[in-house]
């Protein structure tokens, strides 16, 4: 792995969610990712790379089609791609090791920055309220 790598792990937001019938294989797989990826990350955090999983928005597909009547709004389909280039950036580096989502805005995020890097477990996955953390 080259020095100061970005890997950029595009999951989803099923990872987030509750059981969703006849998607249990999906999201369970996704979770699972995102967790593989966490610990490649701190395994190599010396090395200076850095991890940043991102849901790459809502498209008309059949798993986002499932979506339709819960009045989330479809992302336009350059999102996905725009938010990667900005995620793996110098400017994103505060990023490492969190779960974003691409139609989050960039400007909030940035504007976040201090807080995040205060807090390693903001806008990660785990257990709540795990005594000790």
């Amino acid at each position: 792995m080259a020095p100061n790598a970005v890997v950029l792990h595009v999951s989803t937001a099923m990872a987030h969610l509750p059981y969703v019938p006849g998607y249990a294989a999906y999201q369970v797989s996704k979770l699972a990712a995102v967790r593989v990826f966490e610990h490649f990350g701190v395994e190599n955090r010396e090395k200076g790379v850095r991890v940043v999983h991102y849901h790459p928005g809502l498209y008309r597909t059949e798993v986002g089609k499932m979506t339709e009547g819960l009045g989330m709004p479809f992302d336009e389909i350059d999102l996905a791609g725009a938010f990667a280039v900005w995620a793996a950036s110098g400017e994103a580096d505060f990023l490492d090791g969190r779960f974003v989502w691409a139609a989050w805005d960039v400007d909030a995020l940035k504007g976040m920055r201090g807080v995040l890097e205060g807090d390693r477990g903001l806008f990660t996955i785990g257990l709540v309220g795990f005594p000790g953390n």
